[in-house]
């Protein structure tokens, strides 16, 4: 659950932080291109992640998503141009959606079908209770970013 929570926050914060990062790193023009990284490669490794899951076990590939989101969390923290902060999206993109993915299949395997319906309803990352807090998510990003500058 914490997974999935990481990887709805994760959207939301960046999202409301794009426009002052695509400032800081002058790349107002291709800012579209991180968000849309992770997007496409979040959509495309959730069934991915799901299926390997069945064939090779959860826990393995909960791991592995978690490492390459951290990972890809990591390298955009560092990244110097909109272009390598758009690939380490992508990277992070992969972690996410595999975090997403595993997070429901775990949930089906461990909760009786009454708690199922419970936690599928409202998860505990829904991007609607987080988005109260964009804007101070967007300030603390925005001097984060100054500072380590």
């Amino acid at each position: 659950m914490l997974g999935l929570m990481l990887s709805s926050l994760d959207f939301v914060i960046v999202a409301a932080a794009m426009r002052t990062i695509a400032d800081q790193l002058h790349g107002q023009t291709v800012q579209a291109w991180a968000t849309t990284a992770y997007m496409v490669t979040a959509t495309t490794a959730t069934p991915l992640f799901g299926k390997l899951s069945d064939l090779y076990g959860r826990k393995k590939l909960y791991m592995s998503a978690i490492g390459l989101f951290l990972v890809g969390s990591l390298l955009c923290g560092l990244a110097g141009s909109m272009y390598q902060l758009a690939a380490y999206r992508a990277l992070q993109g992969i972690g996410g959606g595999g975090l997403t993915a595993l997070a429901f299949a775990i949930m089906g395997d461990i909760l009786t079908p009454e708690l199922r319906a419970r936690y599928r309803i409202t998860p505990p990352g829904d991007p609607d209770r987080s988005a109260v807090s964009k804007a101070s998510a967007r300030a603390l990003v925005a001097s984060l970013r100054r500072g380590l500058a």
